[in-house]
């Protein structure tokens, strides 16, 4: 298999100077045409595609589609040929930026400019669908601003899994068994896999983009590809109006006409949905004013895939029916508020329901003042200056404090009385020489410390009472008078 690096000379007159980009299946390199001494882009398939004989028939295809379209808004193929096994498309190197690029710059498109990329962009369409191809992976990472001397001009990228209807000169591919497209920019029909596929499905994918560039966030968003297609097949997108209030209600109507579920429903042709796109557009508009941010990115929603079939039931009735649009867009008719909220039978006006991440932090938080108005209250009860007193034990009124027990006057005059103590002198002080006052300092306010409690009277048990001596009784007789 053919392994391309710098400087190799491939199809005998094209030197490859620099990968340009890698796609899923190949990548594109800049090269000098040696012979017309100009610089090409070289499409070269992957060498793990290579040994697939269905990838090499889907290359081949490509070649013979684009060969086909005689549009300055497709992009040109000077060249086809097998090098080493290897399948190579030659075709015109562009200057300037896809619409990808463009949108993760500035978000939204001006109208005049969204304008020209719609009718620029139909014509390209118009002019594969006369020729019996349908594009099927229509995005805006293979819409093209090719800057020339003079201006602009909108080319289409990537046939390579384009499909050929009835009657077309390169005949019918390959079927593939899946699901071929990006996800976010498939209609209905591809994604439920059907294999009755025409041009009305690329009509989709342009109004997909037209959506994306108007409010700059995508019509049915996620970062998974069934439930991006589960909404793709039941559920209905937001107004462009209800997303970017500065927009014209008409657009409205134009977008649910432009991605209708029904193909027969949609526009008839490119050139039909450009002109009604035009007659929207009002005069002297030369710029947006974004008032909201774009919505979260998408994990790479241009990714092209072919997937393995679902199960039908998961596309044609299986799925429950679509939730209810939100109060926004209840402009619209039989359609009701997803989740009406009243206080006091009053109907609140905005209302939009927490989100479950939101409901939950709200919820902690509440909890978490409980606890502390909880803890704060067992403090105060239990804290050391609040206990009680201990009960008594015992019965009846406080008992008084016993008395010191007095000698008798007998004892006191039979001791011999001691001495006096005598005073010593008094020491004379040492003079200090007196120290003018330090200023005073003003004292920081503190809070009052607690005071604690005075005791109180312990209670004491009533001693018993003693019997009192009976009194002392003289002998007269032995009295000496």
């Amino acid at each position: 298999m053919f392994q391309p690096t710098q400087g190799s000379l491939i199809l005998g007159r094209y030197l490859l100077e620099h990968e340009l980009e890698q796609g899923g299946m190949s990548s594109v390199w800049v090269a000098a045409d040696l012979k017309l001494q100009r610089s090409v882009a070289v499409k070269l398939l992957k060498t793990n595609m290579g040994t697939s004989h269905e990838a090499r028939l889907r290359f081949e295809r490509e070649a013979m589609a684009v060969a086909q379209l005689q549009s300055p808004h497709v992009v040109q193929v000077f060249d086809y040929g097998v090098e080493h096994d290897s399948p190579i498309i030659v075709m015109e190197r562009l200057h300037g930026e896809d619409l990808r690029t463009r949108l993760k710059r500035e978000v939204r498109l001006a109208l005049p400019l969204l304008a020209k990329m719609v009718t620029e962009t139909a014509k390209g369409l118009s002019e594969a669908h006369a020729a019996g191809i349908v594009h099927r992976d229509l995005k805006p990472g293979n819409i093209f601003f090719a800057r020339s001397r003079q201006d602009e001009v909108v080319k289409l990228l990537d046939f390579g899994v384009a499909k050929a209807m009835e009657g077309s000169a390169i005949g019918s591919g390959p079927s593939s068994g899946g699901l071929v497209g990006t996800p976010h920019y498939m209609s209905p029909e591809q994604a439920r896999g059907s294999d009755d596929i025409d041009h009305r499905s690329d009509l989709w994918s342009l109004g997909v983009i037209i959506y994306h560039a108007l409010t700059g966030r995508l019509p049915y968003g996620g970062n998974h590809t069934p439930e991006v297609l589960a909404k793709i097949c039941t559920q209905r997108f937001a107004p462009p109006s209800a997303v970017s209030p500065d927009l014209p209600s008409e657009l409205d109507t134009f977008m649910l006409r432009a991605m209708a579920r029904d193909p027969n429903e949609r526009f008839g042709s490119a050139r039909d949905m450009s002109a009604a796109f035009t007659r929207i557009m009002p005069s002297g508009t030369q710029t947006f004013n974004i008032h909201e941010p774009p919505m979260l990115p998408v994990t790479d929603e241009e990714v092209t895939e072919i997937l393995d079939h679902q199960p039908e039931m998961l596309f044609s009735g299986g799925l429950p029916p679509p939730p209810a649009l939100p109060r926004e867009f209840s402009p619209f008719p039989n359609e009701l508020p997803s989740h009406p909220s009243t206080i006091g039978g009053a109907m609140i006006e905005g209302y939009e329901r927490p989100s479950p991440a939101k409901r939950v932090i709200m919820w902690s938080f509440a909890a978490l003042v409980v606890a502390g108005v909880a803890v704060a209250g067992a403090v105060v009860v239990f804290s050391p200056g609040s206990e009680a007193a201990p009960a008594s034990t015992v019965d009846g009124p406080l008992a008084a404090a016993p008395r010191e027990t007095l000698p008798d006057v007998e004892d006191e005059e039979q001791q011999p009385k001691a001495a006096p103590p005598k005073r010593a002198a008094p020491t004379p002080l040492p003079r200090v020489k007196a120290q003018p006052p330090a200023p005073r300092e003003k004292p920081t306010p503190r809070r009052a410390a607690p005071q604690p409690r005075p005791p109180q009277p312990v209670p004491v048990a009533k001693a018993p009472e003693q019997p009192k001596p009976a009194p002392k009784e003289t002998d007269w007789s032995r009295s000496r008078f």
